[in-house]
């Protein structure tokens, strides 16, 4: 099983696993892609923290209309969703693929994302293989 590491420059870290079976073609563009450095920023609505990277088109699989610690790919705003709260309703135009479970650090997002919000500063994020996973 693969695994993702996700880094906030200013402290915080989450992991995520990624769901081959169920997203198969965006897990290996991902990882292909990998790693990836971007700008992390909060989302409007409470529970996500998001950041940009074009990967390209990819096909949408695995949509999840309400999200539960975990990571995803709309392939139409190409960004990430890094979602931490449990249902939240994520990608509502249906064009986001679901292709991670967070199995670390939901916890450390929630002050992430407050940080990123009450400093306004986007701030480094670096997304890579987690080796020995």
């Amino acid at each position: 099983m693969k695994k993702i590491e996700m880094i906030f420059e200013n402290g915080g870290r989450a992991v995520a696993e990624l769901l081959e079976k169920e997203a198969p073609k965006t897990c290996k563009k991902v990882w292909g892609s990998l790693p990836i450095e971007a700008i992390a920023r909060p989302a409007k609505a409470y529970g996500e923290v998001y950041f940009v990277s074009t990967l390209g088109y990819i096909p949408v699989e695995n949509v999840h209309e309400e999200g539960s610690e975990e990571v995803s790919y709309s392939v139409r705003k190409q960004y990430f969703a890094v979602v931490y709260a449990k249902g939240l309703r994520i990608c509502p135009n249906r064009l986001c693929s679901t292709f991670g479970k967070l199995t670390e650090g939901a916890e450390e997002l929630v002050k992430v994302r407050a940080r990123l919000r009450e400093t306004r500063m986007p701030e480094k994020i670096t997304v890579r293989k987690l080796e020995g996973a």
